[in-house]
């Protein structure tokens, strides 16, 4: 009577999720994670410290390979500049994101192939999936040290944290401070030594998406901290015509004047400020296609908006609305 043997080889789904780790820290393998279903949830479940360390790992060796072994010295320096890289992996939330920018690199003696940077599995991207799980070459070792503020005009604020903005259904669902990508935004701006970022990059994606969500606490925050609404010839102003929502075209028009809340009209009448954006008749056309007509009135009487002749035409309508 024959009895099956099990070929030679090795079984991962026998091995714990510490050697799983190793084997993926040597490797650095984007393909590793997705070989089977077990081994999918292992990495899908991996902790936040392993995830930092394999984003510290991947800046690590993009560098090395790109811009040589002196790239690292860069990092180890300039501890802002590997947390500004970090920032653009989906893996990277906002706890992965503290451990990160709470460690340096510092490069070991060299040894073998991951000495020179070329190391099993190549390169992966920023965007990639699940498979970016978090690993570290072996001639790098994390620890604790101080933050170096990184000059410049600020880092981009990629894609992936408002990409997937969408307006929420129900009357009762409401944004709030607590969602996501929010509390990140403001852990970046508290964190010390961490690089100003540049709201208006990607051709203000950031607030246009955010508009498209009617995520009102992420507008506001974004309009405070120099947004602009003068992108793509004013699509998020446009965006919102298209909504219907008047209140949410004049926030993004018009600036309000902190000082005048606080000094609670101590001082007599409220200053006016010049406009974020000019009011065009595109945005009057846009409006009265989807007959906005509060928001064309607004236009044509607030802002001084020249109307056509077709928007004339509907001119009782306008004037109906301002009667009510």
């Amino acid at each position: 009577m024959s009895t099956s043997v099990h070929p030679p080889g090795v079984y991962f789904d026998r091995l714990p999720p510490e050697l799983l780790y190793e084997i993926q820290l040597f490797s650095l393998s984007e393909s590793f994670p997705y070989t089977s279903r077990f081994l999918h949830q292992i990495f899908r479940d991996a902790p936040n410290s392993f995830r930092a360390s394999y984003v510290i790992a991947r800046i690590s060796i993009n560098l090395s390979n790109s811009s040589g072994e002196g790239a690292r010295e860069e990092i180890q320096d300039d501890p802002a500049n590997l947390a500004e890289r970090a920032v653009r992996y989906p893996i990277c939330t906002q706890e992965v994101f503290a451990i990160t920018f709470q460690r340096r690199i510092n490069v070991g003696p060299t040894n073998g192939t991951h000495g020179s940077g070329h190391l099993a599995g190549g390169t992966s991207s920023p965007d990639s999936g699940v498979g970016d799980v978090p690993t570290t070459p072996t001639t790098l070792t994390m620890t604790p040290g101080p933050s170096t503020p990184i000059k410049g005009l600020g880092c981009e604020l990629p894609k992936r944290l408002f990409r997937n903005l969408a307006p929420k259904k129900g009357s009762l669902s409401k944004w709030r401070d607590y969602d996501q990508p929010l509390p990140f935004l403001r852990h970046l701006l508290d964190t010390p030594g961490y690089p100003p970022f540049d709201v208006n990059s990607n051709s203000g994606y950031a607030l246009i998406r955010a508009v498209h969500a009617q995520f009102i606490p992420l507008i506001s925050f974004l309009l405070e901290h120099g947004a602009s609404p003068m992108h793509k010839k004013g699509l998020a102003v446009t965006v919102a015509i298209r909504q219907r929502n008047l209140p949410l075209v004049k926030m993004l028009i018009e600036r309000e004047d902190h000082s005048f809340r606080k000094e609670k009209q101590v001082h007599g009448k409220r200053r006016r400020l010049q406009d974020r954006i000019e009011a065009t008749g595109d945005m009057l056309k846009a409006a009265r296609n989807v007959e906005a007509w509060d928001i064309v009135n607004y236009l044509m009487n607030e802002k001084g908006v020249v109307p056509d002749i077709m928007t004339l035409s509907c001119a009782s309508n306008v004037s109906g609305y301002a009667k009510r």
